[in-house]
């Protein structure tokens, strides 16, 4: 999810670990430590395109990595704090929860995270929120601000975040839900419309948990529609996009394309345009949901040698600059509508 969704998360368990001793501080703390796993991007400078891949919601992610950094974080907020009545457990364990519930909710999204390194690097993805889903983070943006402004020792308090983290939990609920209603319909059309899908993934548009992008590999490519749950019929209309692994063999065996096939998990297309090798990963969709054939992924890149080290290879990420935002978002809100 989004930091400032991750943010608001972590102040609202800090409020539920330690609100009662330390008050608005619990939050703060809280939101720092609900940040933190995200910064593994500030390494970014350190690493060319290919590491980043990997990097991102790897080791700051991890269960194993996060149980040992808690007592630690944990122990420097002690030594800040140690005049109120606070233990290193109990900043311990508002580390600890922050950060678990980070990477739970990361869990969630399409984008996997590497939740047991280092002992596989198989990223967990239950691809059933957007990474940024405003109805998840309002409630607890709202019982976070309201409980600034009432005194610790109130009994209301605690009940508001409560609530706040029960309405964002509810909704995280609803949405699986609405993925498992998304999930049915989609084999209900790949039934009548006789397509054999060897594997298919369900996952929601940015903004909502509404419309649903559905992606079935079938044969050589992939059948790519879009199902809203405003729709008035539930026959989805597919465009089917050719594969083209045909086009990666001259770097199959680079480090860039080994990482990009890890990175996809298999959900990817391959196009040659103007003499240049690109390869996009299909499951976050296109920018245009209206044309998923010739409109732009969100994640793509150019292939292209490594003069330093040919068996690397590397992976040039696309430039959006010219891309109409505002028209696709338009086309974004019609879709979801039904329209």
């Amino acid at each position: 999810m989004d930091s400032i969704t991750q943010a608001t998360l972590g102040a609202a368990v800090g409020e539920v670990v330690l609100g009662h001793k330390v008050g608005n501080k619990a939050m703060f703390w809280g939101g720092v430590a609900g940040t933190l796993p995200d910064l593994d991007i500030l390494a970014y400078p350190l690493m060319d395109k290919i590491t980043q891949l990997g990097w991102h919601r790897g080791p700051s992610h991890a269960f194993f990595f996060l149980t040992i950094a808690a007592p630690l974080l944990g122990l420097i907020i002690y030594k800040i704090r140690r005049r109120e009545e606070t233990t290193w457990r109990d900043w311990t364990l508002l580390v600890y929860f922050a950060f678990i519930t980070h990477v739970i909710l990361d869990a969630f999204t399409i984008y996997g995270t590497q939740l047991f390194q280092p002992f596989n690097d198989w990223p967990i993805s239950f691809n059933s929120i957007s990474i940024v889903d405003p109805l998840y983070t309002i409630p607890l943006m709202a019982a976070v601000i309201l409980v600034l402004f009432i005194s610790r020792k109130s009994t209301i308090r605690r009940k508001i975040i409560i609530s706040g983290l029960f309405l964002s939990t509810l909704y995280l609920g609803v949405a699986f839900g609405i993925k498992l209603h998304v999930n049915s319909v989609a084999e209900s059309n790949f039934e009548k419309q006789n397509i054999v899908a060897e594997k298919y993934i369900t996952t929601p548009t940015i903004f909502n948990s509404l419309l649903w992008r559905v992606t079935a590999k079938s044969g050589n490519g992939f059948y790519v529609g879009y199902y809203s749950v405003l729709d008035h019929s539930h026959e989805i209309d597919f465009t089917y996009l050719n594969q083209n692994s045909r086009l990666l063999e001259p770097m199959l065996e680079t480090d860039a394309v080994k990482r990009l096939l890890w990175f996809s998990r298999g959900y990817f297309i391959v196009r040659e345009i103007e003499g240049r090798i690109q390869m996009a990963d299909i499951r976050f969709g296109t920018i245009d949901v209206g044309q998923p054939e010739s409109s732009r992924f969100i994640f793509e890149w150019f292939l292209e040698p490594n003069e330093n080290n040919p068996n690397r290879g590397k992976i040039v990420k696309l430039d959006f600059s010219e891309v109409d935002f505002d028209a696709a978002f338009s086309q974004l809100w019609r879709r979801i509508r039904g329209i």
